[in-house]
């Protein structure tokens, strides 16, 4: 099912299929015309000023806002948009905590569309925070949410579960460490909702732990965790910036994650989601920010794909962690694969992307 050769073969006739367009007019360009911009009639321009379309066209939410606690203007995460409320929610680096009610008003009639934000924020400090000082405050995940609940870890380590409705927190918990790996979240049978978080080492120095746990979403309480040591220059960070994977299918009972800077440059875990138990484990060589990726055939059986900064990329059985097979590539892999049907795409800092068969 899993052939190197195969794969191998699958990238080149990809690389043919790209470049053939450049090879075909390659030396050819003689009789190029550009082709021309047809107007709108009566129009002298096809997109209005850019002072037009921030104020009448876009909302801009400014990170340098003025109630800020820390000065770093950024967005790190990838923000929730919740269509039954109209409403956004998003964690900044600066700090504080947003909801957005966009008060959306879409004219199916006129086909036009505007939105009257208002902005509901939350900011804080902690205890956490002031023993690091203000950079303590950022947050650089992305905002998890269930039912009324959002879920965020800032800079000093300190994990919030905040409540939608009143925008106060319901319960806070200590993680160690910054955490710039956005938390995993997921209803089980007994109707649990469990919490996969896992931190990095910054805060602790050049080496410290870096903590797999697992937390009732709505309580707070820990349920099982597991620490390993890890080493951070300041540069390359160490510890957890991949998001947990959660399997599905024939990994149902399964979650993995990637600590990078172990003493085998990355270790890749596969836990039991019940007991905490480390069902099997694989060195990466090289360290890895990437997160794992789970694919599954029509059966329903699952591998688990992850890069690492060497420029491999593995493909494991995802119930026994053997090795099906691997290929090397150009650059440091610091994202995570996307897959769609039997086709991976992945970049690297190489400024390359790549479209890899999954056979």
């Amino acid at each position: 099912m899993y052939n190197a050769k195969a794969v191998i073969l699958g990238i080149l006739v990809f690389a043919v299929l790209f470049s053939t367009p450049f090879w075909a007019n390659f030396g050819g360009t003689k009789d190029y015309k550009r082709p021309a911009i047809v107007l709108p009639q009566n129009e002298k321009e096809c997109v209005e000023p850019v002072e037009f379309m921030r104020a009448e066209h876009m909302y801009l939410l400014n990170g340098h806002d003025e109630l800020r606690f820390r000065t770093h203007g950024s967005f790190d995460g990838v923000c929730l948009l919740d269509a039954e409320t109209d409403t956004i929610i998003e964690g900044a680096e600066n700090g504080i905590f947003y909801t957005i009610k966009l008060n959306t008003n879409f004219n199916w009639n006129e086909q036009t569309i505007s939105i009257d934000p208002v902005v509901t924020l939350y900011r804080y400090k902690s205890r956490l925070s002031r023993a690091v000082g203000d950079d303590g405050l950022g947050i650089e995940n992305s905002v998890a949410a269930y039912g009324q609940y959002a879920y965020f870890i800032d800079n000093s380590g300190l994990l919030t579960c905040i409540d939608l409705n009143t925008m106060a927190p319901a319960w806070l918990f200590d993680v160690g460490d910054d955490t710039d790996a956005s938390i995993s979240l997921e209803q089980q049978a007994d109707g649990t909702v469990a919490l996969y978080t896992i931190n990095e080492v910054d805060k602790q120095g050049k080496s410290g732990d870096c903590t797999m746990r697992k937390l009732n979403a709505l309580t707070g309480e820990q349920l099982w965790s597991y620490s390993v040591r890890c080493k951070s220059d300041g540069t390359n960070g160490g510890g957890g910036f991949a998001s947990p994977a959660l399997g599905q299918n024939s990994l149902s009972e399964l979650v993995y994650f990637n600590a990078a800077r172990t003493d085998g440059g990355g270790t890749l875990y596969a836990f039991n989601k019940m007991t905490g138990e480390i069902v099997w484990s694989k060195t990466t060589g090289r360290y890895s920010w990437s997160s794992p990726v789970l694919v599954y055939n029509e059966a329903g059986e699952g591998v688990v794909i992850l890069g690492n900064s060497g420029g491999v990329l593995r493909m494991y059985d995802g119930l026994t962690g053997k090795v099906y097979d691997e290929i090397e590539i150009d650059g440091n892999m610091e994202g995570s694969p996307a897959v769609y049907n039997d086709t991976l795409v992945i970049g690297t800092r190489d400024c390359k992307i790549y479209g890899i068969k999954i056979l």
